[in-house]
C-alpha cells in the first residue's frame, strides 16, 4: 500500500514536472512559460514538492541563460524566476552575472530589469558589486532622465561602501538637476548615505538646505524629511532655515500647493508634519511659532478624525509641550485631545491618552468631569492595550484622593492579566509603587499595604528593593509614637495572615521574621516563640530549597 501511494505521488510530481518543462521550453521569452513555471511551484503540495519543483526548474533557467543565443526578453524572463526563486530560499548565483550584464547593456526596459534583478540577487559587499560601480557613475551622465533616475535607485542597494566616496560628488551636481525628478531621487540617495556615512555626507548638507526653497514642492518634501533626520544629531544645523520653515507652513495653511498634495482634506499634511517636527528645535520660539501652531491645530480640527488629522494633532502638542508654553494656550489645544479619546476609533482613543498623558506628565491641568468620565470609559475597554494605557495615565494623573484606588487598580491589573508578560508585570509594579512614595498616608497607612500586597508579584530586584522600602517606612514611621505603634500592629497583622498560607512568597515571609524581629516584644502575645521560629525555619528551609 505504501509502495502504491509514494508511485502515485512521484506519478503527480512527475506530471507537474513535464508541465512545467514543455511551458519552460515553450516560447520563455513570452509570459506565459514562466507564468506556468510560477504556477506550478507556488501550488506544490508539500515543502518537499516544492523544493523538488523550483531546484529542477532552476536546472532548465540555468541551461536556457548559458545558450549563446539567448534573447534579452529569455534572460529577463529567467532573472524573473532567479529572483523568485531566491526570495523562496533558493540560491540561483549562476544568475547573478546575467543580471549585471543586462544592466550594463541593453534598451531601456532591459536596463531597468537588470538593475532591479541586481537589487535582489546581489549585496553591497558581493564582490560582482563592484562590476556595477562604472556602469552606475556612466548612468548618472546619462541624458535620459530615466536612466539617471534608475542608477540613483541602484546605488542604494548595490553600490559598494568603500566606493561611496566616488559617489557623493556626483549626487551633489545632481542636486542642482534641472528635472525635479532628478533633484528628488538625488535627496533621498544622499539621505539613505547619510544613515549609513554621516560623517562622509555631512559636508553635503549645505546644499542640500538651500534646497528648502526649491520651486517643486515634491523635491521640499524630501529635503524636510532628510534635514530632520540630521537635525536628531545636529541640531544647530537647521536653526538658520527656520524662518524658511514658517513661510512654507503658511504657504500651505493658506492652500497655496497644488491640489495634488492634497490628502483627507489636509494640504501636503506630510510636509506639515516635517516642519512642525523641526520647529522644536528652536532655541527660543516667539509667539509667531505658537500662533502658528495654533493655526494648524484649527485648520486641521475638521479631519482630526482621519489618522493623518491625528498625527498631526499629536505632533503640534507635542511641540507646543516641548517648548514648555503657557497653561493657557496648551488649555485650548487640549479639546483637540478630548476629540481624540472620545473617538470611536480606538486607534485614535489610544492616541488621545497616550498624549494626554504626555502633557499632564508636564502640566498638572485639572480635567473635566467629562474628561475625567472618558478616562474611565476607556478603562473599561476591551482591548487589552487601551486598558494598560488608561492605567499608565491613571497613575500620571493621580492626586491624594485617589492614589489608593488607582493604585489598586494597577495591582489588581497585575494579579489577572500579567502573569505570562514579566515586563509590563515589571512596568505597572514599579508604577504602583511610585504612587506609594508620593502619596503616603499615615492615617490609613495604606501605602505600606498596598506594598505588601504588590511584594509577591515582584521579582528579584524589584522585590528586593520592596522589601527595603517597606522596611524603612516601618523604621521611620510618621506621626506621634502612637500612630507609629498603631502602624506596626498593622503589618504585623497583614503579614500574620499572608504568612497563613501555603501559597506565600519568600519576600514575604523575609519581611514578616524581620518585623517580629524589630517590632514585636516579649509580651506580644498574638505570635509565640515557637511560631516565630516556625516561620523562620519556612524562610531558611525555602532559601536551602528543603521542604519545611
Amino acid at each position: 500500500m505504501k509502495v502504491a501511494l509514494r508511485h502515485v505521488k512521484m506519478s503527480g510530481i512527475f506530471e507537474k514536472s513535464l508541465e512545467s518543462i514543455g511551458s519552460l521550453l515553450s516560447p520563455l521569452g513570452t509570459n506565459v512559460g514562466l507564468k506556468h513555471m510560477l504556477e506550478r511551484c507556488v501550488t506544490s503540495r508539500t515543502k518537499r514538492e516544492e523544493e523538488w519543483m523550483i531546484r529542477d526548474c532552476l536546472r532548465l533557467v540555468k541551461a536556457k541563460l548559458s545558450e549563446p543565443s539567448s534573447k534579452p526578453s529569455t534572460v529577463i524572463k529567467c532573472l524573473a524566476f532567479s529572483i523568485f526563486s531566491e526570495l523562496s530560499g533558493y540560491k540561483a548565483e549562476f544568475a547573478y552575472i546575467h543580471a549585471v550584464k543586462l544592466a550594463q547593456n541593453g534598451s531601456l526596459a532591459e536596463k531597468k530589469m537588470g538593475y532591479l534583478a541586481c537589487a535582489f540577487l546581489l549585496r553591497e559587499c558581493d564582490s560582482l558589486a563592484v562590476l556595477l560601480v562604472n556602469t552606475i557613475l556612466r548612468d548618472l551622465t546619462s541624458k535620459n532622465i530615466y536612466v539617471v533616475a534608475m542608477a540613483l535607485c541602484a546605488s542604494c542597494h548595490v553600490f559598494p561602501h568603500d566606493q561611496v566616496t566616488v559617489l557623493l560628488p556626483v549626487l551633489e551636481e545632481k542636486l542642482k538637476h534641472p528635472s525635479d525628478y532628478i533633484r528628488s531621487k538625488a535627496v533621498i540617495v544622499l539621505h539613505h548615505f547619510y544613515r549609513v556615512f554621516p560623517q562622509l555626507c555631512l559636508q553635503y548638507v549645505t546644499s542640500v538646505k538651500v534646497m528648502v526653497g526649491d520651486k517643486d514642492p515634491g523635491v521640499v518634501a524630501h529635503v524636510l524629511q532628510f534635514l530632520f533626520v540630521v537635525a536628531e544629531d545636529l541640531p544647530d544645523v537647521v536653526m538658520d532655515i527656520m524662518p524658511a520653515l514658517v513661510q512654507i507652513q503658511n504657504q500651505i495653511l493658506d492652500g497655496k500647493l497644488p491640489l495634488e498634495y492634497a490628502y483627507r482634506g489636509l494640504h501636503a499634511p506630510w510636509m506639515q508634519i516635517s516642519i512642525i517636527r523641526l520647529l522644536r528645535y528652536l532655541q527660543e520660539p516667539g509667539l509667531d511659532i505658537y500662533m502658528l501652531i495654533q493655526k494648524t491645530l484649527q485648520n486641521v480640527k475638521l479631519q482630526i478624525e482621519n489618522a493623518i488629522g491625528a498625527a498631526m494633532v499629536c505632533e503640534c502638542i507635542t511641540t507646543l509641550v516641548y517648548h514648555k508654553v503657557g497653561d493657557e494656550m496648551l488649555a485650548s489645544a487640549l479639546l483637540c485631545v478630548v476629540d481624540l479619546m472620545a473617538s470611536p476609533n480606538s486607534n485614535l482613543r489610544y492616541a488621545g491618552l497616550s498624549l494626554l498623558e504626555i502633557v499632564l506628565q508636564q502640566y498638572k491641568l485639572p480635567l473635566s468631569t467629562a474628561q475625567q468620565d472618558v478616562v474611565l470609559t476607556s478603562f473599561c475597554h476591551p482591548d487589552e492595550a487601551m486598558k494598560r494605557r488608561t492605567l499608565s495615565l491613571l497613575c500620571t494623573v493621580a492626586e491624594a484622593h485617589n492614589a489608593e484606588t488607582v493604585c489598586t487598580q494597577v495591582v489588581d491589573y497585575v494579579c489577572d492579566q500579567c502573569s505570562h508578560n514579566p515586563h509590563l508585570q515589571h512596568d505597572l509594579i514599579s508604577r504602583a509603587v511610585a504612587l506609594t512614595d508620593k502619596f503616603p498616608n499615615s492615617q490609613t497607612h495604606w501605602h505600606i499595604a498596598a506594598l505588601i500586597r504588590v511584594l509577591p508579584l515582584a521579582r528579584d530586584k524589584q522585590a528586593k528593593a520592596i522589601q527595603r522600602r517597606i522596611q524603612l517606612m516601618l523604621l521611620a514611621g510618621n506621626g506621634s509614637l502612637e500612630q507609629r505603634t498603631i502602624a506596626r500592629s498593622k503589618v504585623l497583622n497583614i503579614l500574620g495572615k499572608y504568612s497563613e498560607s501555603k501559597t506565600v512568597s519568600t519576600a514575604v515571609l523575609e519581611v514578616y521574621v524581620w518585623s517580629l524581629s524589630q517590632f514585636c516584644g516579649a509580651e506580644d502575645d498574638q505570635l509565640s516563640s515557637k511560631g516565630r521560629l516556625s516561620c523562620k525555619t519556612t524562610v531558611e528551609s525555602r532559601r536551602s530549597g528543603k521542604k519545611c
